[in-house]
């Protein structure tokens, strides 16, 4: 009886074996596909997220681009002000240049005529 015993409790541990090792298999199926899994998900986090700075910089990159727009826009405008101040200091300019001018003209005009008179 008692070697029938032990060989029970020998198959018994055995089959216990078995079940542990695959168990154990089964167990690291599990963890790998577990891993898998949580690769895939930081990768689609990763995707996501590369998304979101492509789509921050691109927000960026247009920002500056209206931010430089309106720069050229004002320094047009400014540079367009100083032209037309400069052409009125011009203009004004040539006309006090003509009325010096017939001034002159008049002040020899007149002088001619008194030198005349005086004769």
């Amino acid at each position: 009886g008692e070697r029938e015993e032990r060989k029970a409790l020998l198959s018994q541990e055995e089959l216990l074996g078995q079940e542990r090792r695959v168990f154990e298999m089964e167990l690291q199926t599990l963890m790998t596909r577990t891993e898998r899994v949580v690769e895939s998900q930081l990768d689609l986090a990763l995707v996501k997220e590369l998304e979101e700075q492509e789509r921050a910089r691109r927000m960026a990159g247009e920002a500056v681009s209206k931010i430089e727009s309106a720069i050229d826009r004002t320094a047009d405008a400014i540079t367009s002000v100083i032209l037309e101040e400069q052409e009125r200091a011009r203009r004004i300019g040539t006309e006090e240049e003509d009325k010096k001018k017939t001034v002159s003209a008049l002040k020899k005009v007149n002088d001619d005529v008194k030198h005349s008179v005086s004769k």
